[in-house]
């Protein structure tokens, strides 16, 4: 539903919309990599935890080009902070499995 409207002249847009009437699923550049011993769900961050994509990825909404790297840190220290502001749990398994 983000690019049902025409937002550039771009022709990555285009192949975006055209994948979208065909129902043919979207081919990933991954943008950022974690290390294979952290495990991160964005079910249990928007679903479950109710966050908007805004919290992490910024005003993506607003956008007209796609971003490098996430509002919030992906590091330790940036994922502890989050956790207890959100006064969430900070157990190591939940996330180093």
């Amino acid at each position: 539903m983000c690019h049902e409207s025409k937002v550039t002249e771009s022709p990555e847009e285009e192949k975006i919309r055209q994948a979208s009437v065909k129902g043919e699923p979207l081919v990933w550049q991954r943008g950022v990599r974690l290390p294979r011993h952290v495990y991160f769900s964005h079910r249990r961050h928007v679903a479950l935890g109710k966050l908007e994509c805004a919290v992490c990825h910024g005003k993506v909404a607003e956008s007209t080009a796609p971003t490098n790297l996430p509002v919030t840190p992906l590091t330790m220290d940036g994922c502890m902070d989050c956790h207890t502001r959100n006064r969430v749990q900070n157990d190591c398994d939940e996330c180093h499995r």
